[in-house]
């Protein structure tokens, strides 16, 4: 059963469904799950007692997170540095957050079934207060916004989003006034799941797919000239992630193709072509661009890989609980981060070593008790001192948290 509908959720992964359906399928599987294992425990057992049971469930479960061992059940208030919470009557899920680069502000990208068009929040890092909402173009409340991203100075956000269609849009905003500069790309047929600023702040990366467009999935964007500066071809579905290394010399993407590319940005030459085996849902950079981490998905590959950009070689495999949605480095270079599932871990870049995993979040729900929320993304603050994870719960659908840790008490310096 379980294989069916993840051979369901493969087939249709180009077509991305705006939340409440989203959220509906992931419901289902979490209720194909628990009939799956009940259905199993009476067969393995011929209808036996409670305890027998319970037995056959527990050995049948995957212990310590998929692989990660060491993972906190609870979730380390010691290290929470604030809670920034959102409130809705509908759906509502931050999907991406990026620090600015003074470190002041946290912006988050995502939806609110309630809010018309609302999708980007401003937190005051300092105080955790909600300092503004920004409609991005488009949206309504079947569509979100799947990430953001400063440039490097400061002065401008971008966000872009995917709606039903599809029809997303690329927004540009002043920072930190938070006007509106332009809309980029509008009247094209794609749905955008990821962007990045190079870092002269002069052209944006474009991820994610386009029916019309004669299957492409991966753009660069003239910021200045509001124009189309190149279209790279290779990828043969959707772009879930881009990032440019900190020289703007190679443009990484990560796609359900089951690859990951690193380009020349300038050209649109295809480097080189990492081979994966699940959709890579993130990539990220190390800070001297000599690693590329990048996030897996599906069945055995929900995975981390480590590459050497140089060689195009594997330099190492790391576990995760469920799909690594999210990736960062430290600026500092030390520390990777990781989020996906129910589980952030931190590790240490040199070694592999899994320096601490800990849970997001925690919610009391009604007849079912206390929950895990999925973690979608996760920042390092520019000192490397903070780090940002959002997320939500399905099972709970106007509930939703951003959190700011401290570094130093979660490494335990």
């Amino acid at each position: 059963m379980l294989e069916y509908l993840d051979e369901i959720q493969r087939r249709l992964v180009d077509f991305r469904f705006p939340p409440p359906v989203r959220k509906e399928f992931h419901m289902l599987k979490a209720i194909a799950v628990s009939i799956f294992l009940i259905v199993f425990c009476i067969v393995v057992t011929g209808c036996g007692n409670d305890d027998e049971v319970l037995d056959v469930v527990e050995d049948f479960s995957i212990e310590d997170g998929n692989g990660i061992e060491d993972v906190d059940e609870d979730v380390p208030m010691d290290a929470l540095l604030a809670t920034l919470s959102l409130e809705s009557e509908g759906l509502l899920g931050v999907i991406s957050v990026a620090f600015s680069p003074d470190g002041g502000t946290l912006a988050g990208g995502g939806f609110d079934s309630e809010a018309d068009d609302d999708g980007v929040w401003l937190w005051d890092v300092a105080t955790g207060d909600l300092v503004a909402t920004l409609p991005h173009e488009g949206i309504g409340v079947v569509g979100q916004v799947n990430s953001v991203a400063f440039n490097a100075d400061g002065t401008k956000l971008v966000s872009a989003s995917s709606v039903i269609g599809p029809a997303g849009t690329v927004q540009l905003w002043d920072f930190p006034a938070g006007t509106p500069v332009a809309t980029l790309g509008q009247g094209r047929d794609w749905s955008i799941y990821s962007v990045a600023f190079s870092p002269d702040g002069g052209t944006l990366a474009i991820g994610g797919s386009a029916w019309r467009l004669d299957n492409t999935t991966l753009w660069l964007w003239d910021v200045a000239a509001d124009t189309l500066a190149n279209t790279f071809i290779g990828h043969e579905r959707a772009v879930n992630s881009v990032a440019f290394s900190s020289d703007g010399s190679k443009l990484a993407s990560g796609s359900d193709d089951e690859t990951a590319r690193i380009w020349n940005p300038v050209t649109g030459a295809l480097i080189t072509t990492l081979n994966h085996e699940g959709f890579v849902k993130s990539v990220a950079f190390s800070p001297d661009g000599a690693v590329l981490a990048c996030g897996n998905d599906w069945g055995s590959d929900a995975t981390l890989r480590l590459w050497d950009v140089a060689a195009g070689t594997q330099i190492r495999t790391l576990p995760h609980e469920g799909a690594a949605e999210s990736v960062a480095f430290s600026p500092d270079g030390s520390i990777l981060a990781s989020g996906g599932g129910e589980t952030v871990a931190l590790w240490d870049v040199d070694t592999g070593a899994l320096i601490r995993g800990f849970k997001h979040s925690k919610f009391s729900i009604e007849y079912l008790g206390d929950v895990y929320g999925d973690v979608e993304s996760v920042a390092f603050s520019p000192d490397s001192a903070t780090l940002a994870t959002a997320g939500d719960t399905i099972l709970d659908e106007d509930k939703t948290e951003v959190r700011l840790w401290d570094i130093a008490t979660l490494i335990g310096k």
